[in-house]
């Protein structure tokens, strides 16, 4: 029976990753579409003598989107700022070590910025301030900010198990180190 759980456990873990991150590219590649479009519309309205007011306001939320998921996926594929000369100068063993205090600090830290990210969501919601042209609350915007956190802590609590449970050393959760002796 245990072995039958720990199967079904797996595949909803893999079935759960894939979801999220289609949804990570779907919304990176929708915003990127959605800015280009935007403003490439607003260029031949302009050659009519009429601009799309509100072209600002849903470019700086696609930003907001692409910067925030985009963060999450980086960490996921490995694609985050790291010091690779000094640790492929290091020994798997080391290396494997800095990984797992890297990843569980990064965890950390981008759970305590999901944390005030979502205080400062709330207040934005107590304030109910609106965007200027779409009339948008402040809040709906920023409620990506701790979404983007939160997945980035994920991604860094995945790698943390993934190379405590894996013999080789893990960038990531879905990038293995390209480190050779």
């Amino acid at each position: 029976m245990g072995a039958n759980n720990a199967k079904r456990i797996k595949l909803i873990t893999k079935k759960a990753n894939q979801v999220l991150e289609a949804i990570e590219v779907g919304s990176l590649v929708g915003a990127v579409i959605v800015i280009a479009v935007a403003w490439i519309v607003n260029v031949v309205a302009r050659q009519f003598h009429k601009s799309i007011f509100f072209v600002e306001e849903i470019s700086l939320i696609c930003l907001i989107i692409i910067t925030f998921i985009g963060a999450s996926y980086g960490v996921r594929r490995a694609r985050h700022v790291r010091m690779s000369a000094l640790f492929e100068a290091m020994s798997p063993k080391i290396q494997k070590i800095m990984i797992i205090f890297t990843a569980f600090a990064g965890a950390v830290i981008t759970f305590l910025m999901a944390s005030y990210a979502w205080d400062y969501m709330m207040v934005a919601r107590f304030r109910g301030q609106l965007t200027p042209a779409l009339r948008i609350p402040y809040w709906k915007i920023w409620c990506i900010v701790p979404v983007g956190f939160f997945l980035m802590g994920v991604e860094y609590v995945r790698t943390v198990i993934r190379n405590i449970v894996e013999k080789d050393v893990w960038l990531s959760p879905e990038q293995k180190s390209e480190y050779e002796d």
